[in-house]
């Protein structure tokens, strides 16, 4: 039987016992899933391939801890977005600072009419935004992120955190009051 027909199961089992260039296939059927989960934490290019590198190796280095009881794309889009989450989180201060002034300069450079001032009080508003990102419980802010920032339906998201929608709907819309309320102390 040829190896791209087994199922991630079978696939896993058998790089388990040794065939490490099984591995590829994983790869193979999970990098656009992947890459679109890191696009969506990271734009840069090069680096939105390092960050899926690092998550393929992370999996690798994990997989004897998949146990089954979820789908293998479930436990590896947790994976893959812990491991965002995590990247975002330490790198959201220096990112945002670079990514800020750039996308300032870019757009001075495009519109003649750029108001700096206006620029600047957009990039407050992000930096506030992501603090109180950050200071949100994971249980509200996680969701949140994942039905805003990457656009994903309640269903998938569902699935993905293994909650109904309904209570899924609750830690969301609970996310975005405490994310208000935080945004109303810091302004």
């Amino acid at each position: 039987m040829s190896l791209e027909k087994l199922t991630d199961t079978e696939i896993i089992r058998t790089i388990l016992d040794g065939n490490k260039e099984a591995f590829r296939l994983i790869m193979d059927r999970y990098a656009p899933m992947i890459f679109h989960l890191v696009r969506s934490y990271e734009k840069d290019e090069t680096m939105a391939e390092e960050l899926a590198h690092e998550i393929f190796l992370k999996t690798y280095e994990r997989l004897d801890m998949f146990r089954g009881e979820s789908l293998f794309s479930s436990w590896l889009y947790s994976l893959g977005r812990n491991h965002c989450y995590d990247y975002a989180r330490k790198n959201s201060r220096r990112h945002n600072v670079i990514t800020e002034w750039s996308d300032a300069a870019e757009m001075e450079a495009i519109h003649a009419d750029y108001d700096p001032e206006e620029g600047m009080i957009a990039s407050e508003y992000s930096r506030q935004l992501g603090v109180c990102l950050e200071r949100l419980n994971k249980t509200v802010a996680e969701p949140l992120m994942m039905r805003y920032r990457e656009g994903m339906s309640y269903e998938a998201i569902s699935k993905e955190l293994g909650v109904t929608v309904s209570a899924l709907k609750v830690r969301v819309h609970r996310g975005r009051r405490e994310l208000k309320e935080l945004m109303e102390k810091v302004q």
